[in-house]
């Protein structure tokens, strides 16, 4: 059980060395969480009663590796886990921010150091094992999600034209800058898909997602590829209506899927005007 004020008073006397251990140990409840629950409280208490550090900038700019030692902090933070894609020079940082950091997400926080260090040229590749199984398609997301957020303004730009960047080959350019091209093979059929999977809910547009993926797929030859019977290259003049109708059809497809979300109303004034724009 954690109290604050027995924390506060034995620690109190550890600090001027009247007492060497604490009456109840904190930190072997048995239970890992539980013991790193106790130790970011024990630590956070000890932080801001004693040296008024009450935000995670402020205990950036103080918190030190030879300021816990001194203030015989080292078993307590021990006791708070450090993942293993954690960067080795990152350790002490985790665990400041694993104490002050409001609504911590180990998830986001592992995400936004990797990337910080991509964007700076000190990461050049993800650590072993980050993008596998379930956990690197759900890390994938939430990369290009920070890379997209730090290399455009949300604010200003629009939605559309944040998908049409994405059936480009600059944006492969860009997830290859970015060290997410393996991965987005790995997970996704397109780009445009990898995209619209990293948006949050509320940027998400299911017409431009059709619309794009189409357009990716019918710029970079993906019913050729995949389908080879429709190659034209590869038959008769008699046969290549068909074929060019195929890629028609899919292009009209998107569209209807369009058509059928603004009668839904899924589609709004201002998506109307820029779909409009697109055509024209």
């Amino acid at each position: 059980m954690f109290h604050v004020t027995t924390v506060l008073y034995e620690y109190t006397e550890i600090l001027l060395g009247q007492r060497r251990n604490y009456s109840i140990n904190f930190f072997h409840s048995g239970s890992s969480e539980e013991d790193e629950e106790n130790a970011v409280k024990f630590i956070r208490t000890a932080v801001r009663a004693f040296l008024r550090c009450y935000s995670l900038e402020a205990a950036y700019a103080t918190v030190t590796p030879a300021l816990i030692k001194r203030m015989k902090l080292e078993t307590a933070m021990n006791h708070i886990h450090v993942p293993q894609f954690v960067l080795p020079g990152k350790r002490t940082e985790y665990r400041i921010a694993r104490v002050f950091q409001p609504g911590f997400n180990k998830e986001h926080w592992i995400a936004a150091q990797l990337c910080e260090g991509i964007i700076q040229k000190k990461v050049t590749k993800f650590p072993k094992f980050y993008m596998s199984d379930f956990e690197g398609y759900e890390r994938a997301k939430q990369c290009l999600n920070y890379f997209v957020r730090h290399d455009m303004n949300m604010a200003l730009i629009r939605i559309c034209d944040l998908y049409k960047f994405s059936a480009t080959p600059q944006f492969n350019t860009f997830l290859r800058d970015r060290l997410l091209q393996n991965v987005r093979i790995r997970f996704f059929d397109s780009p445009v898909e990898f995209l619209h999977e990293s948006l949050s809910e509320d940027c998400q547009n299911d017409a431009y997602y059709h619309m794009y993926e189409t357009i990716y797929f019918v710029n970079n030859r993906y019913v050729t590829r995949h389908f080879p019977e429709y190659d034209l290259s590869l038959i008769s003049d008699g046969q290549k209506e068909g074929a060019i109708s195929e890629e028609e059809e899919m292009v009209q497809e998107a569209f209807q899927n369009m058509d059928e979300m603004l009668l839904e109303g899924r589609l709004d004034e201002a998506d109307e005007r820029m779909l409009e724009e697109e055509e024209d």
